[in-house]
């Protein structure tokens, strides 16, 4: 009886031997397989979702996943290498993250179709010059005027003033020509810049002034001196205390509008009315033979 439980017991042992040592042997098993696995494969990074070209890629889009080895025919990229970059075609679900599927830009819509643009030259236009207002020049000696502003220079602007006494006591004064620039003062046919210039040691003083003035203003002025000149010849005491004068003004640089229209309504009137006489035709002709 006792001989019968000890090899009861015996073989008890030898079956908790063998079971323990075939589920060892099975993990064993498993873990070399586990391992070889392990060894021919890597992880690397694939989409968690369908990304769309031109979508940019975030951490969320990424999950680790054990490819073969076998499979592997590019460099698995490290997350620092896909976030942040754009999609250059769809990737799908699951689809390993490739560097050559990847970019730093955007792309361009392929629905968007780049045209060549051409630039159109526009034919130059001529430049048309109305020769009314291209100033001129007009040197007039200093003498004309009855007043001179010591203190003008080259670049300033005058008005010019026609003052014609009627009487003792009473003056007619028009304006001739407005904001009129300085382009010179002359001395001694030398250009010089002010009307008082130091020449040596010594003050000197201009002889003539350069107008710059258009065309229509060269003939107001003209015709105003000479005009003023005549009628003091025969209807004003024909000395020189009463004779036309002509007097410059100096005004500003800029013009004012509101002050210009006060002056052109002071403009002298310069229409002269021309009355074309009739010939008187001889109603008795006489005829002339050469012999």
């Amino acid at each position: 009886m006792k001989n019968r439980k000890m090899r009861l017991i015996i073989g008890m042992l030898i079956g908790l031997v063998i079971f323990s040592s075939s589920v060892a042997l099975l993990m064993y098993t498993k873990i070399g397989k586990q391992e070889t696995k392990n060894a021919s494969s890597v992880e690397v990074y694939v989409a968690t979702k369908h990304i769309s070209r031109g979508d940019m890629i975030e951490a969320d889009d990424l999950v680790k996943a054990p490819i073969p080895k076998s499979y592997l025919a590019f460099t698995p990229l490290t997350a620092s290498e896909i976030i942040g970059r754009y999609a250059t075609v769809d990737i799908f679900a699951k689809e390993p993250m490739r560097k050559e599927k990847l970019s730093l830009s955007k792309p361009i819509d392929k629905s968007i179709v780049a045209t060549k643009v051409t630039k159109v030259t526009e034919p130059k236009k001529e430049k048309i010059i109305d020769k009314s207002f291209v100033p001129d020049t007009l040197t007039v000696s200093l003498s004309l005027f009855s007043n001179i502003d010591s203190s003008l220079k080259k670049g300033d602007f005058i008005d010019i003033i026609s003052v014609l006494s009627t009487n003792g006591t009473r003056f007619k004064t028009k304006y001739v020509v407005l904001h009129v620039p300085i382009y010179t003062f002359v001395s001694n046919n030398s250009k010089v810049g002010t009307y008082r210039f130091k020449s040596g040691e010594a003050m000197a003083v201009a002889d003539s002034i350069v107008f710059e003035m258009k065309p229509n203003e060269i003939k107001n002025f003209l015709n105003m001196h000479y005009t003023t000149q005549g009628l003091n010849a025969r209807r004003v005491l024909a000395n020189p205390g009463n004779r036309g004068q002509l007097w410059m003004v100096k005004c500003s640089n800029e013009t004012d509008a509101s002050l210009s229209k006060i002056k052109e309504r002071m403009m002298v009137d310069h229409k002269q009315k021309v009355i074309k006489r009739k010939r008187k035709q001889n109603k008795n002709p006489v005829s002339i033979s050469y012999e």
